[in-house]
């Protein structure tokens, strides 16, 4: 099919004519020919570490170009099924025509455009069954969505569960605002917390996510080329990994205690549990603006230096009520995995996050601790191995010297 020009795009009422909200457009790709350290991969691509040209260390998330899967079992990367599967094609156009959205900076916004329109045109010629971008744009979030006055309401039901009674006058986003949505809703989270800071709330609940863009075919780095990618702000600690590493640790390191045998001499997390539960106060204020994070899990939460928690993957964001057309199904209550299995569209509901948050609390609490302990029962197994080999030689040793004395 041929790929439609940038005029008929803006006469299709189907297609797509922008994807930034007032991003800053530019050509220039990242800086990453050299220097990448892999920080991590997932269902939806790889994130890596770089040191920008200013110096500044940056984090980069390179997602799966079309037709690409990851197998957790294997931690590699796979050639799909059939690449012109319609959920393959809804998936990349979703995904680029999204995730823009939150970026400050576009790279080439014009090229997107016409790439996601034609990728729409092979998607409603797959059939009406699929889901076609006009079905996907509904769940997007715009500036102007942002439901100012149901964030309002959050904030005095919150100050008077606090027993304190607030004013809140008319919230008003800034006309000349420049950046993408994550920055807007930053700018409107820190605008609160410095005026009202009896209400205990985030200063951000979003890194800075800084370029969206894509790769020339002939990029010199050849993991990148090609592909779509997120510039972002680099985080201080990523729950997921932090547990992972961590919990190996323990798990293949029996021994961690052998210096002294007490529970306090395990690493402990760098956070407590009411701080990861803080997390609940950004799911909140998404909910309050009609938005649903979407896709809740370990790797999704991360600490900024003083350990407040912050969201760093807005794939999935959506408005409530809204088709969701990305989710973790460990995360979702079961009657939501159920609607899965049986091929039912399922809805974008904050309460969908709430049950996400409390199985990652359940995992940390349970899962964790019984890392922990298993290293402990690890640990005294060897302690009791060394043990006998003890007694062992010291048994031997003393025969021996009864044996010797007999001789004698």
């Amino acid at each position: 099919m041929k790929s439609p020009t940038h005029e008929s795009t803006n006469k299709n009422p189907r297609h797509i004519e922008k994807i930034g909200l007032k991003a800053e457009a530019t050509e220039s790709s990242p800086n990453i020919e050299t220097g990448l350290r892999l920080l991590g991969s997932g269902f939806e691509g790889d994130t890596y570490e770089y040191r920008a040209r200013d110096g500044s260390i940056k984090a980069i998330k390179v997602f799966r170009p079309r037709g690409k899967v990851w197998d957790d079992n294997y931690h590699q990367e796979f050639d799909a099924a059939d690449p012109n599967d319609p959920r393959e094609l809804s998936k990349t156009i979703f995904r680029a025509a999204h995730t823009a959205r939150w970026a400050d900076r576009i790279q080439h916004p014009a090229h997107l455009i016409e790439e996601i329109n034609k990728l729409d045109d092979e998607l409603m010629a797959t059939g009406s069954s699929a889901y076609n971008i006009r079905t996907l744009q509904e769940s997007f979030a715009r500036v102007g969505d942002l439901n100012t006055n149901g964030f309002r309401n959050y904030l005095t039901q919150r100050a008077l569960a606090l027993g304190q009674r607030i004013f809140v006058p008319e919230i008003n986003i800034d006309p000349n605002f420049k950046g993408g949505l994550g920055s807007a809703i930053n700018r409107l989270v820190e605008w609160t917390s410095t005026n009202y800071p009896q209400l205990q709330l985030p200063k951000r609940i979003f890194p800075r996510f800084i370029q969206f863009g894509k790769f020339p075919e002939d990029y010199p780095n050849l993991k990148v080329a090609g592909r779509e990618y997120l510039v972002m702000e680099k985080v201080h600690l990523i729950l997921g990994d932090y547990i992972e590493k961590t919990q190996s640790k323990i798990l293949s390191m029996g021994s961690i205690l052998s210096d002294s045998p007490e529970i306090a001499q395990v690493q402990p997390l760098p956070i407590s549990i009411q701080q990861i539960a803080g997390t609940r106060t950004n799911l909140e204020i998404l909910a309050s603006l009609g938005l649903t994070f979407g896709d809740l899990k370990l790797g999704n939460i991360a600490f900024d230096a003083d350990n407040t928690p912050i969201l760093i993957d807005p794939t999935a964001v959506l408005k409530t009520g809204s088709i969701q057309d990305i989710a973790t199904m460990d995360y979702l209550p079961p009657h939501v995995q159920a609607q899965v299995r049986m091929m039912q569209p399922i809805k974008g509901d904050p309460q969908n996050d709430i049950y996400a948050l409390n199985r990652i609390l359940s995992i940390i609490q349970q899962e964790w601790m019984q890392a922990v302990m298993q290293g402990l029962r690890k640990n005294t197994r060897n302690i009791m191995h060394d043990e006998r080999v003890g007694t062992e030689t010291a048994s031997t040793m003393l025969q021996n010297s009864r044996r010797n004395q007999n001789t004698l």
